[in-house]
């Protein structure tokens, strides 16, 4: 789906710098940007419609740089996940009340790293197991 879009754009972008359009670009998506604001959340208009969150979520499933919570200092407090523009954060599934970060939907805005009161939040080098595995998920 986020692929399909992120296609899309690009052609009605090249469509229009070639001429095949007639209408300014801006003209043709601001009545699409207001919709999408008044029936989309933020998170979900920065995973499946906006395009630079969809260029930037291919490459995360390969990066070696993620962000990660350590649930030792983590106090729960839910602010790193109200601040994330891109609800990049889910509650951990392990029986501690600790949240952790979804790379495939992280912009990288580094908002939840200046909220976090305990600075639980590191940007640590870590190598995914399998970078084709991670690039179709993220597909």
């Amino acid at each position: 789906m986020r692929a399909v879009i992120f296609i899309l754009f690009l052609l009605v972008f090249f469509m229009t710098l070639r001429g095949i359009i007639k209408i300014n670009l801006i003209v043709l998506l601001a009545p699409f940007a207001i919709l999408t604001t008044l029936f989309f959340t933020g998170a979900a208009w920065h995973r499946y419609l906006c395009p630079f969150g969809v260029l930037f979520s291919l490459p995360a499933g390969v990066s070696r740089w993620r962000f990660h919570i350590n649930p030792d200092r983590c106090l729960a407090c839910g602010r790193c996940r109200r601040v994330c523009p891109a609800g990049a954060i889910a509650t951990n599934e392990s029986p501690g009340k600790s949240y952790r970060i979804l790379p495939r939907y992280c912009l990288f805005c580094f908002a939840c790293l200046e909220v976090c009161p305990r600075s639980s939040i590191e940007l640590t080098a870590a190598r995914p197991a399998s970078s084709r595995e991670n690039m179709t998920r993220n597909l």
